[in-house]
């Protein structure tokens, strides 16, 4: 039981050295909707199966795939909940986490204020949307095949049109708003450091380019139709400057990611070192050589802002 509650449980700290990372709860949040429908799945099958003696292959074959992707999510967990514990002894000052390879501080690096971007790939978007097309498609050929709709039937099929009414939510919840375009923002000013995830399909509005870089206070913006919380960290709040391979399922490190975390906040970019065809990797909008240098000047100019010295995960 312990082995697939413990990537659920978030824990408490009284006195929080740096904020949690932010991901762990998206993560935890889409394995528990993915749970949900595999719990109604086998539930209904069971009914099925105990009252028509037909069994259900439809419901079946939705719990094992919604069964899958929470065991896909849940090994994402822990993976991050492994960065956490590492995230915690390096801000405590673990002198075995330190970065062979130390950032030259270095305050003119880059003009300031500045902002970079990455975009989302797009064969995910195309392999998403298949998945949202075919998956309730199969369910409603399950539903009708060899029997005659009327409203009888409908009544005695209301499981199914649950289930159905399930799939539907959780696509337009967690699916759905990652088929459009994203980009992956981040504004460094002379103040503080920014990111932000926006839906838009190029620049960002003005109102929020304007916002950003006269130092706005509030940490809620809108963002198209989603709202999502500004991460944002002040120079002198920082508490730790941090990289380690951007955990995945099949621990293919092709980008590192970086962090400079607060008591409150955590703001992350990624180095991406290379493209990788199908994956939901995100990708920078210049060329990978501009990006790399771009990525090398940030983490000076972090350096030389905050003082901290750069600690490499990758190695607990």
């Amino acid at each position: 039981m312990s082995l697939f509650a413990h990537p659920f449980v978030q824990p408490n700290l009284p006195h929080p050295v740096i904020a949690p990372h932010p991901r762990m709860v998206e993560l935890r949040r889409n394995s528990l909707a993915c749970l949900g429908i595999a719990f109604f799945g086998f539930a209904y099958l069971v009914f099925d199966e105990l009252t028509r003696h037909v069994f259900p292959w439809v419901a079946l074959l939705v719990a094992l795939i919604f069964l899958l992707g929470s065991g896909q999510l849940i090994v994402v967990i822990r993976r991050y909940q492994r960065i956490e514990r590492l995230r915690l002894a390096a801000a405590l000052g673990d002198r075995r986490l330190l970065a062979d390879r130390q950032p030259q501080p270095r305050l003119d690096v880059l003009p300031l204020p500045m902002e970079t971007a990455l975009r989302s790939p797009h064969p995910p978007r195309l392999m998403l949307f298949i998945a949202c097309l075919v998956l309730p498609g199969s369910l409603v050929v399950g539903l009708t095949r060899g029997i005659t709709v009327s409203p009888e039937t409908l009544l005695s099929l209301w499981p199914w049109l649950l289930l159905l009414a399930l799939v539907y939510g959780v696509q337009l919840a967690f699916i759905l708003p990652g088929m459009r375009a994203q980009r992956w923002w981040l504004a460094v000013t002379p103040a503080n450091i920014r990111s932000q995830i926006t839906s838009m399909q190029a620049e960002v509005p003005s109102w929020w380019r304007k916002g950003m870089l006269a130092n706005m206070q509030q940490q809620i913006i809108h963002s198209g139709r989603w709202t999502q919380r500004v991460q944002e960290v002040a120079w002198h709040e920082a508490r730790l400057f941090a990289c380690y391979p951007r955990p995945n399922l099949w621990r293919t490190h092709v980008s590192m990611v970086y962090e400079l975390s607060s008591a409150t906040d955590v703001v992350s970019w990624s180095w991406v070192q290379r493209r990788v065809p199908l994956s939901n990797q995100p990708l920078p909008l210049v060329s990978f050589a501009e990006h790399h240098t771009q990525v090398q000047a940030l983490c000076d100019l972090v350096a030389a802002r905050t003082g901290l010295p750069l600690y490499d995960l990758s190695k607990g």
